[in-house]
């Protein structure tokens, strides 16, 4: 893995994230300050290299406050979003065999809202797919 200088606490990492030998562009901030370890680093976005030019691999997300991503060991590109303090998500991906398409393995949401004085939690699995 290759990391560069934190400027303004923005870092840039290449990490081959796919195991494919194409090093993806993580651009993180190191958010030093906050106690909670799954908010360290804050990921702000993810690109990759197509052979021919650089793909950004969540064109359609916007990450930072409200949406971002964990990466795992094995490959896997865990997306959690809230929606609002009664709505969340989180989306598990893999990189396609084509290196920069994100694949989806499974998604779950839960939403919540008070029917007068109790909690109703409403939980939906949009899609599984068990070979995670």
């Amino acid at each position: 893995m290759w990391r560069s200088v934190l400027i303004n606490r923005i870092s840039t990492i290449h990490y081959d994230i796919d195991g494919n030998g194409t090093k993806e562009l993580i651009i993180a901030d190191g958010e030093n300050g906050r106690s909670n370890p799954v908010f360290n680093p804050w990921n702000y976005d993810l690109y990759d290299y197509d052979a021919t030019k650089v793909v950004h691999i969540f064109p359609e997300m916007s990450f930072g406050c409200r949406t971002n991503f964990l990466l795992y060991e094995n490959g896997v590109i865990e997306v959690f979003y809230s929606n609002s303090a009664a709505e969340s998500g989180v989306d598990f991906y893999r990189i396609s065999n084509d290196g920069f398409t994100p694949e989806l393995m499974d998604s779950f949401t839960a939403v919540g809202h008070l029917e007068g004085e109790e909690p109703n939690l409403f939980r939906d699995i949009r899609y599984s797919k068990p070979s995670i």
